[in-house]
């Protein structure tokens, strides 16, 4: 579970996948996110990576920035707070294409599809 439900949700009502939701569900979504943390020049997604073990997830940067860097290693884009990235993971059977990495120390939520997908008690149909 997420530290900080407050925080994240202000952060995710952002988020363009996110931004519609009502403040009940940015709630419920911050409460079925982990807290995650990269030292400098960490690996936040590895290319190749699947969704075999919920390696592959959605994430959304809090604090810092990470950045995704081309094959000639220049940056590609970088990435604030509230910018997301991967969240086709939580619909799709894709496999990354690039890589993403901390520039400085960032501080991320994460969801696993098999994770979005489970309904949450009081949810359930």
């Amino acid at each position: 579970m997420a530290k900080g439900v407050a925080r994240v949700a202000t952060v995710l009502a952002a988020v363009p996948f996110s931004s519609e939701f009502s403040a009940g569900d940015l709630a419920g979504l911050s409460l079925m996110m982990e807290n995650g943390e990269y030292m400098s020049m960490g690996t936040i997604i590895e290319k190749g990576t699947t969704l075999a073990g919920d390696e592959l997830q959605f994430y959304v940067v809090l604090s810092g920035v990470a950045e995704t860097p081309s094959d000639n290693g220049k940056t590609w884009e970088e990435l604030g707070e509230g910018k997301s990235v991967e969240e086709t993971a939580l619909f799709s059977d894709e496999v990354a294409t690039y890589e993403c990495r901390a520039k400085n120390p960032v501080e991320v939520v994460r969801m696993s599809k098999r994770t979005f997908q489970t309904p949450s008690k009081g949810h359930q149909q």
